[in-house]
């Protein structure tokens, strides 16, 4: 192979530019001379090379989008993802790797074809091109995208057929390389592919007859086998075998020695499109298609009906009407329930370039009716129904299917069970005639239907029966989300989050909402309260954006629910009303009994227990306990069911009920008694953990609960699930203390507020990242125990630790005393700070702050306290989890929040050794999250900025090497090359202290520096 090192040498510039179009006709050499310069970037790197050849079809965004992502190494985004989606998708896998600097080499461009959805994915990627990243164009003419403004602005570089053509001393030393005369290929007027021909021509044959000469040392056989392969594309050995009916090993001797045959990604080879203009005679335009269909007729056996439907859109010449007929069974195939969905791009690329005889079959209409699906689902409806009775009238089931597998897609998306029911019946008869392919979703049918019917047990069982590999992904995620919902119904909030889980791998965009629904519905019943507060809104909101309208209310109004629960009766009310406006079947059994249980929540929050038994009484006339889809949300709210609606209790009492609900049932129970007798009854069972008690009762029914176990004697169970979210059971509990109401429970109730801490009204911010400071409300605390330095410590001490115990405390806070002093020492030092943490606290009093058990301490978190160190910690995992997902945005956002609170050396705690380690791990840790930011601006384009924090990085750690080489290369973009190559020394010489050598990355930075732009 003949390497040129002047148009290597003009590649390698590519580094340096972000554009580069290397454009001229077939047979110039591009592919090679990519390649090349990709190998030699791999001796002496100044960048990472990422390769993708486009292929016919990535005129499709999402294809196009796909290879991109996967060229990056990055997980590519859903199939149905918007263009600015996936552009975003593949600049920001270039932004990550800054500040290593990324070249994206696209050969073959010219299959994105100008205007089309891909042409607009590649415009969108020019346009938010990182600084760090670098496009390379290599296509047979001009790329579809607009660079002219980006010429202009001389940042773009091109190479075309005339720096491509051999010059005189190329056309010489390809010679050489190929062992024939000069004279052999100096009539090839320096292009390459024919040069290459003239090379394997006898000698003294003219360049014009150079093509006929090679093709004449072929045997007729061997050009007609070939001519066949040149029409086909890509091809596999499996694939040549079987279409051109040879035998094992015979392509392998069929293109040996034959030059202009390349490798495609994937294990494929493909012959150079020159050999189609060569070997035009051999074949007629009939034999093309049929090979071509016999081709589709195999990759659909494989499994691959829609690179069958490909190969017969390309078909040039249709002798007979087999060919339509093929094609439109590989387009049912393709839009079956069993093979991978198709994006829709790509559906309407089919559509536009269907024959007319397809276009009028059911097929054509049953794609025609996909392709409008998401513009006007009624009108795509209307042309299904069409379609299925047309196959119906063929007896084609599988083109019926594929016609219900639609219409139920419809159903679900719309939200209009009815609708299922015809495509219910009908799938029931199909596999009741025999067709194999229509039992999974019969099954997925009588689940629905079951479902309806309030039988969970028999949904799972009707699941069960569907094989894993049945239907494809889409079908496989509804399917598991819908475990997840009957595994809920049945009160198995573990194995519900397992499958909800389990659903979100193959969630495609427009159900990811729903699925992530259940599975926050799922972490609610196992206890996870402030998660599922945390993350509720963003699921009602995704939801209303992927428009379910009443999936929307019916999230809504358990964020209602939620939030009630918790006391928050302002937010819960706007969720509730958010879940009314929107809904949009608001009389159906499951959405009416939702919003119902939701406004009595609400009621109760707010205090009015007549009002919401009044709205659960109505709801129960409507839909009566147990029945339908009324039950679910029936069950989810038991306690407030079965405590304010008396005539409901026997049946709940004698329900059978899952872990969850059974759990619910106790609760309820332990309330009632709590307000009848004012304790707990003696066979009363054990309360639950106090998260999960406050998942099921009203933070009112909760303090309830807790004051009559206290009175009961059952202290541990009281006292754990009164403090377990004091600050929000105290208004109650102070309530129950004052007022007439459940006077059985004063007692207690003023005992609770005499031994649990009383929030207090200020807010405390201690600050450790620096010089140990203590605010309040926005101002320093200059209480005098505060100046008092043990005071300090034993602060600083609890929130580098979170909980010690005495014994520890003493030991590392005064460690050359005896035990009875240092246990002397930390009682009054202990005394000093409370003081300081809560000024208003009444002696004797529990401390919010500081919560003592047995031996332990331990600093208590929460929004009244925060701690500088521990917003760190969060940004830092918050960080770190954004790097992981390739989500460099919120990476930058939470590496920049933590690098803020970072105001130095710990002067005051650095001689502890206690606090050592924890503060030497955030040093590092700085360093690290103030280098990352930088080399993340850096690829914004804010050199400045980047090498700003490249220096604090350094101040916290001097031999570092990521800060350093990153203050090389922002000198080196703000085009201070002198002060990069400073920079560069000081690492070196930093470095060479402690006997290191500069890593890779370093390296392409100081390549980079060296060489400069050719």
């Amino acid at each position: 192979m003949l390497v040129r090192e002047r148009l290597l040498g003009r590649l390698r510039g590519r580094w340096y530019m972000p554009i580069t179009v290397v454009s001229a006709p077939a047979g110039y050499g591009k592919t090679t001379l990519l390649a090349q310069a990709v190998a030699a970037n791999a001796t002496a790197p100044l960048g990472i090379d990422c390769w993708l050849t486009c292929q016919p079809g990535d005129g499709a965004a999402s294809a196009l989008g796909a290879g991109l992502c996967e060229a990056l190494g990055a997980a590519p985004p859903p199939p149905a993802t918007a263009v600015e989606g996936l552009a975003a998708a593949v600049t920001e896998a270039m932004w990550r790797r800054s500040p290593q600097q990324v070249s994206l080499v696209l050969d073959d461009v010219q299959e994105v074809g100008p205007g089309s959805e891909g042409a607009r994915l590649l415009a969108a990627v020019v346009a938010g091109l990182p600084a760090n990243g670098h496009l390379v164009l290599g296509g047979r003419g001009a790329p579809p995208v607009a660079l002219a403004r980006l010429e202009v602005e001389g940042r773009v570089a091109r190479l075309d057929d005339a720096d491509l053509t051999f010059d005189e001393g190329e056309v010489g030393d390809f010679a050489a390389l190929r062992h024939v005369p000069a004279t052999q290929v100096a009539g090839s007027a320096g292009w390459p592919a024919m040069a290459e021909l003239s090379a394997s021509a006898p000698a003294g044959v003219a360049a014009a007859y150079v093509g006929e000469e090679v093709l004449a040392g072929l045997a007729p056989p061997r050009r007609r086998a070939l001519a066949l392969l040149a029409h086909l594309g890509p091809f596999d050995d499996e694939l040549a075998t079987r279409v051109l009916e040879v035998g094992p090993g015979d392509v392998d001797r069929l293109v040996a020695g034959l030059p202009l045959v390349s490798a495609v990604p994937g294990g494929e080879r493909a012959l150079h499109h020159l050999w189609r203009t060569l070997l035009a005679g051999e074949v007629a335009p009939d034999e093309v298609a049929r090979l071509r269909r016999r081709a589709a007729a195999l990759v659909r056996r494989r499994g691959e009906p829609a690179a069958a439907v490909r190969l017969l859109l390309d078909v040039d010449a249709r002798p007979d009407d087999d060919a339509d007929d093929e094609l439109a069974a590989a387009i049912v195939d393709a839009l079956g329930a069993v093979h991978p969905p198709v994006p829709p791009d790509v559906l309407a690329d089919w559509l536009a370039r269907l024959p007319p005889a397809v276009r009028s079959h059911p097929s054509g209409r049953l794609l025609a009716a996909v392709v409008t699906v998401e513009a006007d689902p009624e009108a795509a409806r209307l042309r299904l129904e069409d379609a299925a009775a047309a196959f119906r009238d063929r007896a084609d089931d599988l083109g019926e299917l594929a016609c219900l597998v639609q219409l139920g897609q419809i159903a679900w998306w719309s939200e209009e069970v009815e609708r299922l029911v015809p495509v219910a019946a009908r799938l029931f008869a199909l596999e009741a005639d025999g067709c194999a392919e229509a039992a999974p979703l019969a099954c997925l049918a009588r689940a629905i239907i079951l479902d309806v019917g309030n039988d969970s047990r028999g949904v799972l069982a009707e699941l069960d029966r569907i094989p894993p590999d049945a239907l494809n992904d889409v079908w496989r995620g509804a399917i598991t989300w819908f475990r997840s919902v009957s595994l809920m119904h049945l009160g198995d909030a573990r194995a519900a989050l397992d499958a909800a889980e389990a659903a979100l791998g193959f969630a495609g965009p427009l159900h990811l909402a729903v699925t992530e629904g259940a599975r926050i519905q799922a972490q609610w019943f196992l206890g996870r309260g402030p998660e599922v507060r945390a993350a509720f809104p963003a699921a009602v909101e995704g939801m209303a954006a992927a428009g379910y309208r009443n999936y929307t209310a019916l999230a809504a109004a358990q964020c209602a629910i939620v939030h009630a629960h918790h006391g928050e009766a302002d937010r819960a009310a706007g969720f509730l009303a958010q879940a009314r406006a929107v809904a949009a079947s608001p009389d159906a059994p499951l959405v009416d009994t939702t919003l119902a249980l939701a406004g009595a929540a609400v009621a109760v929050a707010a205090g009015d227990e007549a009002g919401a038994a009044a709205a659960i009484a109505g709801a129960l006339d409507r839909h009566p306990l147990g029945q339908g889809h009324s039950a679910a949300p029936q069950q989810r709210c038991l306690a407030l069911i079965y405590v304010l609606v008396p005539a409901s209790r026997p049946a709940w009492d004698a329900a059978e009920l899952g872990p969850a609900f059974v759990v619910a049932r106790d609760l309820a129970r332990a309330v009632v008694a709590a307000r009848d007798r004012g304790r707990l009854a003696a066979e009363a069972p054990p309360l639950p953990d106090p998260a999960v008690a406050t998942v099921h009762l009203p933070a009112a029914w909760a303090a309830e609960v807790g004051l009559a176990a206290v009175a009961a004697g059952r202290d541990d169970e009281g006292w754990t699930l009164l403090g377990h979210d004091w600050p929000t059971l105290r208004p109650p509990v102070a309530t129950l203390a004052g007022g007439p109401d459940r006077g059985r429970l004063r007692s207690p109730a003023r005992t609770a507020l005499r031994r649990l801490a009383v929030p207090p009204a200020g807010r405390l911010e201690l600050r450790l990242l620096g010089p140990v400071e203590l605010w309040r409300d926005g101002a320093p605390v200059t209480a005098p125990d505060w100046r008092r330095e043990r005071v300090r410590l034993l602060l600083a001490y609890l929130a580098l630790h979170g909980s010690a115990s005495r014994e520890r405390l003493g030991d590392d806070l005064w460690p050359s005393l005896d035990a009875e002093a240092q246990s002397r020492n930390l009682r009054v030092t202990l005394t000093y700070l409370l003081r300081v943490l809560e000024p208003e606290r009444a002696s004797r009093a529990a401390s919010f702050f500081v919560h003592q058990e047995g031996d332990r301490l331990t600093l208590r978190a929460g929004d009244r306290l925060a701690v500088d160190l521990w917003a760190f910690d969060d940004h830092e995992r918050r960080a770190a989890d954004a790097n992981e997902r390739g989500v460099p945005g919120a990476v930058l956002d939470h590496a920049l929040r933590a690098v803020e609170l970072w105001r130095g050396e710990a002067t005051e705690l650095v001689s502890q050794p206690w606090a050592l380690a924890p503060l030497e791990q955030r040093r590092q840790r700085f360093a690290a999250l103030a280098t990352r930011a930088g080399e993340l601006l850096l690829a914004q384009g804010n050199p400045e900025s980047a090498q700003a924090l490249a220096e604090r990085a350094l101040t916290a750690d001097p031999w570092m090497e990521a800060p350093h080489r990153l203050v090389v290369a922002a000198n080196h973009a703000r085009g201070d090359d002198l002060a990069a190559r400073r920079a560069l020394a000081r690492y070196r010489d930093a470095i060479h202290e402690i006997g290191l050598s500069p890593d890779e990355a370093t390296l392409m930075v100081a390549r980079l520096l060296d060489e400069g732009p050719a």
